[in-house]
């Protein structure tokens, strides 16, 4: 229901009547957003962790291509020597 529809039926209440279901509704409310920050806490939690792990695995390949260049270099220096040899 949206605002507006819930400010006109409780304008048709008597003063008895809307405070205590307002205020049941104000409760509500309160709990659904409780509930709904605390879903979003725990999505900001898991997309931390997916952030940690691809950091640690781009880390990684960073560490295996910086090896495969050193090798290849490596090779390509004893072959320049046997060659010369």
């Amino acid at each position: 229901m949206k605002m507006t529809e819930l400010q006109n039926h409780a304008d048709k209440l008597d003063e008895k009547t809307k405070v205590p279901i307002l205020a049941l509704i104000e409760l509500k409310t309160d709990s659904d957003m409780e509930k709904a920050i605390g879903i979003i806490q725990n999505l900001k939690t898991d997309i931390n962790n997916v952030e940690k792990r691809l950091e640690s695995k781009f880390e990684s390949v960073v560490r295996l291509i910086h090896m495969l260049f050193w090798a290849i270099g490596f090779i390509a220096v004893l072959i320049t020597i046997f060659n010369f040899i």
